[in-house]
């Protein structure tokens, strides 16, 4: 038995169709004609019906024509296997409304330069003899531009007609002003001072200048050494001249004079100013200063320390009196070493002093000097030296305990050469050596340190004798 075979049909997506009817009729046989499409697609004539459309939604365009108002787009909803139909209708647009123009002009001619202007409420400006067209019939408000010099007039209604140009005209006036004149006392500081109004350029004492009519302030200009006056309200009046005085006051003033000590830091060019101004000799007097509070500092010069500033109160016609001390800063303590010393008495001895710059030691004795310091006492163990006033106490440095480098011998396992054999049972002991006491190797420091002293004395006492023998030679 043959074997049956079996076919299906093959798929296909749901689709319906739309037709779209369009009018009035005569816009279905002139050229253009009335169209629409579907989503961007291709233009169709009115009634035609588009086949086979997926099912969804769809934007239905319609085409512009001239002179006509296109009907707005659409959205249709394609169904399975069914038509969707529409209608839409193009429309002829309303007559534009009717229109006039307008034509404005202003007076007098002598604003003119001024620039003022005129425009329809809330649009642009517009110069004296525009015209503007496209008006719509009916009330319109006309403004001016207010200029500072000039009035500007009241805004204008104006009828306008259809097809019709309306002519007005706007006047502006000139404002109110009056005259101002301000003089400056006293007359010596006329040539220095000056006055300014109402953002006007500065005028010198007696000058006049025209103002519209109002209240004003007038202002001085700061001169040096005098008092600005206050503010001067001023009220111009139409046709009328206002005076007005300003009267300028000295400043009060006062003096300073500074005195400065010791005279030894003169050499160095000492100086004083006040307020960080120009440098004053000592003993100067600085005058025609401002009353009021005041700093005095004082210049650094080398090797002084230099006063501290100093805050004072100038009073009117009063000189106030200052008095600075410099005083010497502390030089570097001495560099040299002390060796040793030889007190011979108590105003006279030697010393031993170690230059860092010498090999060999030096011997000096009061009244010598070592570079810039002065040897001015030697005593029993310490030197005193001093420069520009300020004494330096040297001493000699400790001496270290001489301890010998050789090992005590072991009596025990290595008895010295010399060693006697102990005392035997029942032997009297060498009484002598039972009764000395025994010599610490401290002491026996102590007794080389006082040796050595000894020598250097006797070295420092014959080097002493020869420089006196070399005077005296020298003197012969």
């Amino acid at each position: 038995m043959a074997a049956t075979r079996r076919y299906s049909k093959r798929w296909e997506p749901p689709r319906g169709s739309l037709k779209v009817t369009l009018t009035p009729p005569e816009l279905l046989e002139t050229d253009p004609k009335a169209q629409w499409r579907l989503n961007n697609g291709t233009w169709f004539e009115s009634s035609h019906t588009l086949e086979k459309i997926l099912t969804g939604p769809y934007t239905v365009e319609f085409k512009p024509i001239t002179g006509w108002i296109a009907p707005a787009n659409q959205t249709v909803t394609i169904e399975k296997k069914k038509l969707t139909e529409i209608q839409a209708e193009y429309k002829i647009p309303p007559p534009p409304p009717p229109v006039g123009s307008i034509v404005i002009k202003i007076e007098p001619a002598e604003v003119l330069p001024a620039k003022p202007q005129w425009r329809l409420a809330g649009k642009d400006w517009q110069d004296s003899g525009a015209t503007l067209t496209d008006i719509p019939v009916g009330t319109q408000n006309i403004e001016f531009k207010p200029l500072t010099e000039w009035n500007h007039p009241e805004p204008l209604t104006v009828e306008v007609a259809k097809d019709e140009t309306i002519e007005a005209t706007g006047t502006y006036s000139l404002k109110p002003r009056g005259n101002v004149t301000v003089t400056i006392e006293p007359e010596e500081v006329r040539k220095l001072a000056k006055w300014t109004i109402a953002n006007n350029p500065p005028q010198t004492s007696g000058e006049t200048i025209s103002l519209l009519t109002g209240t004003y302030e007038c202002n001085l200009t700061a001169v040096n050494d005098w008092i600005t006056p206050q503010k001067l309200s001023l009220e111009v009046i139409e046709d009328q001249d206002t005076q007005a005085t300003a009267t300028y006051v000295r400043k009060p003033k006062g003096s300073i004079i500074v005195f400065i000590s010791p005279a030894e830091a003169g050499t160095y060019k000492t100086k004083w100013r006040v307020d960080g101004g120009v440098w004053q000799e000592p003993n100067t007097l600085l005058d025609n200063i401002d009353i009021g509070k005041h700093n005095v500092n004082f210049n650094d010069i080398p090797g002084w320390n230099q006063p501290q500033p100093v805050a004072v109160e100038v009073l009117k016609d009063q000189t106030i009196r200052i008095s600075a001390l410099y005083t010497v800063k502390k030089p570097p303590a001495p560099t040299f070493k002390l060796l040793g010393t030889i007190a011979i008495g108590e105003n006279f001895g030697y010393a031993t002093v170690q230059l860092p710059d010498q090999t060999d030691p030096n011997t000096v004795a009061v009244g010598y000097t070592l570079g810039p310091y002065r040897v001015s006492r030697i005593a029993d163990g310490f030197m005193e030296v001093t420069r520009q006033g300020y004494k330096y106490r040297l001493e000699v440095p400790e001496p270290k305990e001489i301890i010998s480098e050789t090992p005590p011998p072991d009596e025990k396992t290595n008895p010295p050469a010399d060693a006697k054999e102990p005392p035997q049972a029942n032997q009297p002991p060498n009484n002598k050596s039972a009764n000395r006491p025994p010599v610490s190797s401290r002491d026996r420091s102590r007794a080389e340190l006082e040796r050595r002293k000894d020598l250097e004395r006797r070295r420092l006492e014959k080097e002493m004798e020869r420089r006196n023998m070399d005077d005296k030679l020298r003197k012969k």
